[in-house]
């Protein structure tokens, strides 16, 4: 079968690519200008529950971690990270605090929570270890760049000759970073999990002037905490919100290093997550969920790019996605994902209309949910999505649909049905 496709054609030359999408770099270009502009103002989407900062303060020098395990808690006060920024200083910190593969970074939240600021330099975990531990919804890890820099190089995790770098995180906010999270080493396990090179859980990332978590060639976990009351997540405990680009990142491709021969358990994994909006973890003014918690991600929610034909499980379930500015979930080669359960409200260029669900109506307008080239079973393991005041209402897909039957469900603007079906390519 073959159908009109839905999504503007992409064309051949490079230039003609990069003007059709030129909107959505403006978008986040512009995105990211505000966030530089008003970074000494007031933001109520970030998450720092350190309001005050201790009198003492620890400053970390510019030297990889010594072997074993090296721990960072409340008892030093604010701990500060040096400059990346040479021109300030011709010995500047460019290449982050590296922890080394024989080496492994404790943050402990028994004493309290712990504040991290850095003057621009990052941490760079190359085949090392990174670990939050006794951390909670009141002992907290917070990491933000010092008043005098717009930003910081954030947390990146990569293997050396050694070992692959991994990390394990919870009860963390991320803010102002270029990307919160990176990670390139291919480990297939972390602190918290045996199968996952990265879990962050219950913590909040953004603002970020680029991307939320960028992750190559590694299985990662993000999860959040769910609200009793709605069985939804709370949108405290495990949000992404102000994210210039991408919120979550996600590419498997032989053809780099550390691809991995086979997966544990899942490639992506993302559970009772909220996007697009935020509180602060110490915040009692502003209730989640709410107009003074919301924010914007750039360019698509979360981003996924699997290899062809291989076996990289997903699972999207139990999430809220808001005010995406593409996709709010984009999946391209996903090999029988499990997509269940998830809210979407104004992605896509979305309105305080719907735009309808016929494709002439939807110029620069985006689904929440598009699955390209994807080995799918919709009547089974993609159901219980809704979307409300989206670019284009709809599950927009193409590929092989992998149950026996398939009951069609006609996209629909109605919010109290789940979303339906549109065809942009081969069935």
């Amino acid at each position: 079968m073959r159908l009109v496709d839905v999504r503007q054609p992409r064309p051949p030359s490079p230039t003609g690519s990069w003007f059709g999408k030129a909107w959505k770099l403006g978008l986040a270009t512009a995105f990211v200008v505000l966030l530089l502009s008003s970074r000494g103002a007031s933001q109520p989407q970030t998450h720092s529950q350190v309001a005050v900062r201790n009198l003492a303060a620890t400053s970390i020098p510019c030297a990889p971690l010594p072997p074993g395990v090296t721990t960072w808690d409340a008892s030093m006060g604010s701990i500060i990270l040096p400059t990346n920024d040479t021109l300030l200083d011709p010995n500047a910190c460019v290449g982050g605090i590296v922890v080394p593969y024989n080496a492994m970074l404790v943050i402990d939240g028994s004493k309290g929570s712990v504040l991290i600021s850095s003057h621009g330099t990052g941490i760079s975990v190359q085949g090392g270890e990174l670990e939050t531990i006794n951390t909670s919804a009141t002992s907290t890890v917070t990491f933000d760049a010092e008043a005098d820099v717009a930003s910081w190089d954030g947390i990146s995790i990569s293997a050396d000759p050694h070992r692959s770098g991994d990390a394990s995180l919870s009860y963390v906010s991320i803010q102002h970073a270029l990307t919160a999270i990176s990670i390139t080493s291919g480990a297939l396990s972390s602190p918290a999990s045996g199968s996952y090179g990265l879990t962050v859980s219950n913590s909040g990332i953004g603002p970020s002037y680029f991307d939320g978590i960028d992750a190559t060639n590694t299985p990662i976990s993000v999860t959040g905490r769910i609200d009793p009351g709605t069985g939804q997540s709370d949108g405290l405990f495990g949000t992404l919100n102000n994210i210039g680009s991408q919120g979550i990142k996600v590419m498997f491709d032989p053809t780099l290093p550390n691809y991995p021969a086979t997966i544990p358990a899942r490639s992506l994994d993302v559970e009772n997550m909220t996007f697009g909006s935020s509180v602060p973890f110490g915040e009692t003014n502003c209730p989640p969920l709410t107009s003074c918690a919301a924010g914007t991600i750039g360019n698509d929610a979360i981003q996924a790019t699997f290899a062809r034909n291989a076996q990289e499980p997903v699972l999207i379930n139990n999430n809220q996605f808001f005010r995406a500015g593409s996709y709010g979930l984009e999946l391209n080669n996903p090999n029988n994902p499990v997509l269940t359960s998830n809210s979407f409200s104004h992605n896509g260029v979305g309105s305080t209309e719907p735009s309808g669900t016929c494709p002439k109506n939807a110029v620069n307008n985006f689904p929440p949910i598009y699955l390209n080239n994807a080995v799918v079973d919709l009547e089974y393991q993609v159901t219980g999505n809704f979307g409300q005041h989206d670019g284009l209402e709809a599950i927009v897909f193409n590929g092989t649909v992998t149950s026996s039957t398939l009951t069609w469900r006609t996209a629909s603007t109605d919010a109290s049905k789940p979303l339906g079906y549109l065809l942009d390519g081969d069935l």
